[in-house]
């Protein structure tokens, strides 16, 4: 095999998020982080410091969990400066084994490297009318999939920023088609460049999911 070809192998074995990106995907992954602290304390929570990295970026994201509780870091504390969004996500993502992450149509996801049961069915069609982005995530896009969700308390309270009282979610409207559950959840939140969907399974709380929603706290929303 030619050195060339060995090149182009392993870059698309490295770093494939970045090199399958569209124009606008590679906008967002080249973007600069002038500082991230990846914080490894042993309370610390690896959704959480996640959920941060997509805010400081401005980059709505999806999470979706493999564990009911959420889940510590564990390693040590890394800084990051002026480094790229996909350097980044690719350090943070890799202290959890078993998960990915990638870029699709303008948001973020951490899945797991297993198939997600969240592409394994389509749905034909699906119409939110001007509905708060929490409650079209926890409400109509479940009931649409036939799943029983668990609205869990507001992302943005369990990372103790703010009064969740003091601001109200952007409403959205959406019209789509041939969906999946993943997909509509991205949908909601490529609406707002600060919100973020993290998605736990949930046994013990009458319902398939525990899906908290947010978005970045603001005095108003329009």
């Amino acid at each position: 095999m030619s050195r060339h070809c060995i090149l182009i192998l392993a870059l698309l074995l490295g770093r494939s998020p970045l090199l399958g990106a569209t124009l606008e995907g590679k906008r967002i992954l080249e973007k600069r982080i002038d500082e991230f602290v990846l914080d490894g304390a042993p309370n610390a929570v690896w959704e959480v410091q996640l959920s941060w990295l997509c805010k400081k970026a401005r980059v709505p994201c999806g999470i979706e969990s493999l564990n009911e509780e959420y889940v510590a870091v564990g390693g040590k504390t890394i800084r990051f400066q002026n480094e790229s969004l996909a350097n980044i996500l690719d350090r943070v993502v890799s202290q959890q084994p078993g998960y990915r992450w990638f870029e699709e149509n303008g948001v973020i996801n951490i899945a797991p490297r297993a198939r997600s049961v969240l592409t394994k069915r389509k749905i034909k069609t699906l119409d939110i009318v001007d509905i708060p982005l929490d409650k079209a995530a926890a409400e109509v896009i479940c009931q649409k999939f036939g799943r029983r969700c668990y609205a869990a308390a507001r992302a943005i309270s369990m990372m103790g920023v703010g009064n969740p009282s003091q601001y109200a979610f952007r409403k959205v409207t959406l019209h789509l088609s041939n969906v999946s559950f993943r997909e509509a959840l991205n949908a909601v939140v490529r609406k707002d460049v600060d919100a973020i969907w993290i998605l736990h399974p949930n046994k013990t709380q009458n319902g398939d999911f525990r899906i908290a929603i947010d978005q970045q706290q603001r005095e108003s929303v329009k």
